[in-house]
């Protein structure tokens, strides 16, 4: 399991954001989580998949229960919804409490999600 954790974070910080998409986002929870396939190689014939959580760094959209979270939950869908990203882990802090991985998200073209979604209006204070 560390092993494959110390890949993970590897992977994630030894390319420039936009140069490397290789993570297909699978869902969106809310307007700052969504989850996507991570995949490991062993060796030439070992590989495993699972789907892991990803939490937006410094962005803050609405609980389920909470006001706006369906305008939350559809601004980052309709941003990075079952397309191609590119993540980073931009501190120190890598996993939240529930495990989901802290990033910063960009799509293919360059574009920074997480400054995105802060521009209109979810970021740690709430909107």
């Amino acid at each position: 399991m560390k092993i494959k954790y110390f890949i993970f974070l590897f992977l994630l910080s030894s390319s420039p954001a936009w140069a490397n998409c290789d993570l297909r986002v699978s869902r969106v929870s809310d307007g700052d989580t969504f989850h996507a396939r991570t995949y490991t190689v062993i060796s030439a014939y070992v590989a495993f998949s699972e789907d892991s959580g990803f939490r937006l760094y410094n962005v803050r959209a609405p609980e389920r229960k909470e006001t706006d979270y369906a305008k939350a939950k559809a601004d980052l869908e309709n941003l990075i919804g079952a397309k191609l990203v590119e993540v980073k882990i931009p501190q120190k802090q890598v996993r939240d409490r529930w495990g989901r991985f802290i990033v910063d998200v960009y799509l293919c073209d360059g574009t920074h999600v997480n400054q995105v979604m802060r521009d209109k209006g979810w970021t740690n204070k709430g909107k």
